[in-house]
């Protein structure tokens, strides 16, 4: 990011608790930022969870809002089971509710958590997560006969397009130098205007949402 000059687009997506954005960490590092808010985060309240996360081995978590969610249900961990969190943020979350992290993925994907947790869980794993995911994590357990996906929170798309496609395509980002990509589903929903401003430099949060970015055709 230090090599970028001039504006930065960061794309955003508002949380329920209407916490603190990429965008304003980078204001604070002296940026000027424009923030374009891709999606809104909402809880979905879960019937039975007690009875969905009951006898598990593991509860896995990919994100700070699949926490939020949980906790939005009432979600408690039992004394036998145990956690794995991909990145450290979500890790974060988790031990600021008091909730013991197991296993930390090395790799901020759930690919790479995946991967770990295969190798080592023997008994029922749930996995909480947002109504649509990017998959990753749950390929690495076909075939395992006790996962459980259950969906805690949803990720509503935001129509960006018709909010900025004119002004983008009239010109009004041309002093933009880079776009701040902050997750894969942003990076999804922010393609038409990466496509638009093909000289401007993409920047990625992390792994998870460059693997994201590739597959969507963005170098």
């Amino acid at each position: 990011m230090i090599h970028l000059k001039g504006k930065i687009i960061c794309t955003c997506i508002k949380s329920n608790n209407n916490s603190s954005s990429f965008a304003d960490y980078l204001t604070e590092e002296g940026f000027s930022c424009i923030e374009i808010v891709t999606g809104k985060i909402y809880t979905i309240k879960t019937d039975n969870l007690y009875e969905k996360i009951s006898g598990a081995e593991w509860l896995v978590f990919t994100s700070k809002n699949a926490v939020t969610g949980f906790l939005d249900n009432s979600g408690q961990v039992a004394a036998d089971t145990k956690v794995a969190a991909v990145g450290g943020s979500t890790a974060k979350k988790l031990e600021q509710s008091g909730i013991e992290v197991n296993l930390l993925s090395e790799i901020a994907t759930g690919e790479a958590l995946g991967k770990k947790l295969r190798e080592m869980c023997t008994g029922k794993v749930v996995y909480l997560c947002a109504k649509m995911t990017g998959g990753s994590l749950e390929k690495e357990f076909e075939g395992y006969g006790d996962f459980v996906k259950v969906p805690v929170y949803e990720n509503q798309c935001t129509d960006t397009f018709s909010e900025y496609g004119n002004a983008a395509k009239s010109g009004k980002f041309a002093d933009v130098s880079g776009i701040a990509v902050t997750s894969g589903s942003s990076g999804e929903r922010i393609k038409w205007l990466i496509d638009i401003r093909s000289d401007i430099r993409v920047c990625s949060i992390g792994p998870a949402c460059t693997k994201r970015l590739i597959e969507c055709g963005v170098s």
